[in-house]
C-alpha cells in the first residue's frame, strides 16, 4: 500500500512538470530558437524591379542569420525542410479568408505546422504594399520594413510576451522617447473623410502635413530624429479591407506606431482621428 502511494505521489508530481514543459515546447521563443543557427532562404518574387530591392537590402541589413537567395520554385521545393527558415514577400490573408490586397514580408519556419504562409508557422510578417497599382513607396520603405522585421524577430527569441502583445507594443516608443521628434504625415496617407480644419487645428505646431514625394524624401534622406508616415492598403481598398497605419523613424527606422482598422462606411483607409490624437497627446 505504501508502495503504490509513492508511485501515486511520483505522477502527480510529474504531471505539472509535463504540462509546463509542454507549454514552453508551444510557445514562439521555443519554437524559433534555433533561428540564428538556421539558413534564412530569401525568395525572389520574379519582378526584377522588387527583386533588386529586395536583394540588395538583404545584403546590407541582414545580421540575424545565416541567408541565401532561392526562386519561388525552389521555396515551394524546400519549405517542409527543417534546415530553413525562409522570407518571402507574399498576399496576406484575412482570418475570415479573404484576400488582403497587400503583400507581407513574411518570415516563416520551414517544416513546421501552422497557419502562417504555405501552413508553415509564421515568425514575422509586417505589411510592405499593395499587391498591385501602388506608387512604389513599397521600395522606398523596405529597408525600414526589414529592419523592423528583423528587430521584431529577435524580441521574439528572448521574450515570450512580444509574441502576444505584436507589433503594438512598439507604441510606447511614442510615449517614452516621442516628444521632441519631428512628425510627417504624407497628405495621402491621412483618410480622405477625416475633416481636414480639424485636422489643422489639432495637428498644428505638432505635425506637419505634406505632399507624400516630400515626406518620402525625407525618409530616404534619413532624416535624424523625424517620424514619417507610412500606411499600407488595398490600392482601391472596399467594405472589409485591412488598413495598417505605422510611424517609422527616418533616421534609426525603429516603429513608433502600429495600428489596424478595417476599412467601412464610416472609416476610409488611411490615417483617423484617434490616430492623430495618439500622435499629439502631450506634445
Amino acid at each position: 500500500m505504501k508502495t503504490f502511494r509513492i508511485i501515486a505521489l511520483s505522477i502527480l508530481v510529474a504531471l505539472p512538470l509535463s504540462a509546463a514543459a509542454q507549454g514552453r515546447i508551444n510557445t514562439k521563443k521555443f519554437l524559433i530558437s534555433d533561428f540564428t543557427v538556421k539558413t534564412t532562404k530569401v525568395v525572389l518574387t520574379g519582378n526584377d524591379v522588387m527583386d533588386s530591392t529586395l536583394k540588395q537590402e538583404v545584403m546590407d541589413r541582414w545580421t540575424l542569420s545565416p541567408f541565401e537567395f532561392c526562386s519561388l520554385k525552389e521555396f515551394q521545393a524546400l519549405k517542409n525542410s527543417a534546415f530553413f527558415y525562409f522570407l518571402v514577400i507574399a498576399a496576406g490573408q484575412e482570418e475570415n479568408g479573404q484576400v488582403s490586397g497587400i503583400n507581407f514580408l513574411t518570415l516563416v519556419k520551414g517544416g513546421s505546422k501552422g497557419k502562417g504562409l504555405e501552413g508553415l508557422l509564421e515568425v514575422a510578417a509586417l505589411p510592405l504594399g499593395p499587391i498591385r497599382g501602388g506608387t512604389g513607396r513599397d521600395l522606398v520603405f523596405m529597408p525600414a520594413i526589414l529592419d523592423i522585421l528583423q528587430d521584431f524577430t529577435s524580441k521574439l527569441m528572448t521574450s515570450e510576451i512580444s509574441g502576444v502583445t505584436g507589433l503594438q507594443a512598439y507604441n510606447s516608443n511614442l510615449r517614452k522617447r516621442g516628444a521632441g521628434k519631428r512628425i510627417i504625415l504624407s497628405e495621402d496617407d491621412i483618410d480622405e473623410g477625416l475633416d481636414r480644419a480639424w485636422l489643422r487645428k489639432k495637428a498644428f505646431g505638432k505635425i506637419e502635413i505634406m505632399e507624400e514625394d516630400e515626406a518620402d524624401r525625407i525618409f530616404n534622406e534619413g532624416a535624424p530624429g523625424t517620424l514619417v508616415s507610412y500606411v499600407v492598403a488595398p490600392t482601391s481598398p472596399v467594405e472589409g479591407s485591412p488598413c495598417y497605419k505605422m510611424m517609422i523613424d527616418a533616421g534609426s527606422h525603429t516603429l513608433y506606431y502600429f495600428k489596424k482598422h478595417t476599412v467601412s462606411g464610416k472609416m476610409g483607409a488611411g490615417f483617423q482621428k484617434n490616430d492623430i490624437g495618439y500622435l499629439t497627446k502631450g506634445r
